[in-house]
């Protein structure tokens, strides 16, 4: 049996060699990937230079706020400044921190919806929706393609090499005619055919292996994020596996090459582009997408109704307690009905913003329940949620942001009802972003079903071969 495998291995090796087609493929293949690699790593430090900015004009601004504190109120031109810095509503809107989505050390390699998402927000104590950019209350098209980056190459190109690289691997026996020849040696064609697309899977996933330490390299992914590395390679290990299955089934017929061909590439074509795109369809007529323009009109709506200050007062109190004076004379009373209205905002808007997120999440549902069936958007899929860029970390930043905004509030409001002066002790204490990095969601679910696909279709094409021994 060993002596098959060397020799069935040998022999292709130098055939593959001798035709330069290996060459071609896989330095397409590498050049593809290097290229993705590098856009990926460009992509995800243009966000971090922003991530620089920010950090740098949330530190200057706290400086300037600190640094009033201490004017000398004796001149006229300090004294305005000096009471801005002790307000705690000015402390709020200029002081204000952002809260940042960091990319996670594998978000170059997949960047998923990191483009098509704001990953800061400024955050105050005045209403959220007032603040956040409501584009994150519309989902990305998660079925569609997105940058450049390493995650297409493998999910849409790197079909197209094993194609190339397995189409022929029985019919061009025929075409030469020495598959009788090898009909008439003691060990079995199926045999061959599956040593033969066994070595080209080799081929094809050392070149991926190579790709994922280039990319782990280049994009300097931490020592200890070398475990995602390797789920990264298992994900695709499992992608490369399921297209070779494929490949198996159709070269098995024993047709000619030609017909393997455009078979193959017609599955590429249904699996990867038309079957992806039907299932969108599908989704936007029984699970369309919120109204982003709904919720945009009933911000400025809600914002724009004017109550009497002692009525927004009385609905606000009637949440608050805690913050209910009779006093209605102080001068910070304008101050007050500012953010009792901004609270209003939000809880009046919150059963259409549940609804809105309970669509998204009911489409997420659906997509799940035929993502095994879909192999190129499990693929993706994977590869997002393994480099932090897919919807589920999404959201857990979008809670993240909600808790955070909730301490904003809760530390600025009750500060500015009770006329408190803000000291320098006080801006030590405003709340800092700094989140719980959410875990990574499961993988395994499905690399499985990658995996039994790979085994149905690689099954099928045995049963075929049986009338090849």
């Amino acid at each position: 049996a060993m002596t098959n495998l060397n020799t069935v291995f040998r022999t292709e090796w130098l055939m593959l060699r001798r035709s330069g087609l290996l060459g071609w493929l896989l330095g397409l293949l590498l050049l593809a990937g290097g290229y993705a690699i590098f856009y990926g790593k460009t992509e995800i430090e243009r966000q971090q230079a922003t991530i620089a900015l920010l950090h740098h004009d949330e530190q200057t601004r706290l400086d300037t706020l600190r640094a009033h504190l201490a004017l000398d109120t004796t001149v006229a031109a300090n004294r305005q400044a000096w009471q801005d810095a002790r307000d705690p509503y000015f402390a709020d809107v200029d002081g204000y921190r952002y809260a940042i989505d960091e990319p996670r050390p594998l978000a170059a390699l997949a960047l998923g919806g990191r483009d098509l998402r704001s990953f800061y927000q400024p955050v105050a104590a005045r209403s959220l929706l007032r603040q956040v950019d409501l584009t994150e209350l519309v989902n990305p098209q998660k079925l569609l393609a997105g940058h450049f980056d390493l995650s297409f190459v493998l999910v849409y190109l790197l079909p197209l090499v094993i194609v190339a690289l397995t189409y022929n691997v029985l019919s061009a026996e025929a075409e030469r005619g020495t598959l009788a020849l090898l009909r008439s040696q003691p060990f079995s064609v199926a045999r061959v055919l599956g040593l033969k697309l066994l070595f080209r899977f080799a081929l094809v996933l050392g070149a991926v292996a190579v790709l994922t330490l280039l990319a782990g390299v280049v994009n300097r992914v931490p020592v200890g994020e070398a475990g995602q590395l390797l789920l990264w390679l298992g994900v695709a290990a499992a992608y490369v596996a399921f297209w070779f299955g494929v490949s198996a089934l159709v070269v098995a017929q024993g047709r000619t090459s030609a017909f393997n061909a455009v078979a193959l590439l017609g599955l590429w074509i249904l699996l990867v582009l038309v079957a992806p795109a039907l299932t969108q369809l599908a989704l936007d007529r029984r699970h369309p997408l919120p109204d982003r323009a709904e919720v945009l009109g009933r911000v400025r709506q809600e914002y724009a109704t004017v109550r009497p200050k002692a009525e927004t007062l009385r609905l606000f109190y009637e949440k608050n307690p805690q913050f209910s004076r009779s006093d209605t004379t102080s001068p910070a009373l304008s101050l007050m009905v500012y953010y009792a209205r901004n609270e209003l905002v939000d809880r009046n808007l919150a059963p259409l913003v549940n609804r809105q997120e309970a669509q998204l999440l009911a489409r997420e549902a659906a997509v799940r329940a035929v993502r095994g069936l879909l192999p190129a958007v499990n693929a993706q899929d994977l590869f997002n949620r393994l480099a932090g860029t897919d919807e589920e970390s999404h959201r857990a930043y979008q809670a993240a942001l909600r808790r955070f905004h909730q301490t904003v509030k809760d530390f600025f409001v009750p500060k500015k009802f009770a006329n408190h002066a803000m000291t320098a002790a006080d801006y030590d204490q405003i709340p800092v972003w700094n989140p719980t990095p959410a875990p990574t969601p499961p993988v395994t679910g499905g690399v499985l079903a990658l995996l039994l696909g790979a085994a149905l279709f690689a099954g099928a094409g045995a049963w075929l071969m049986r009338r090849w021994r």
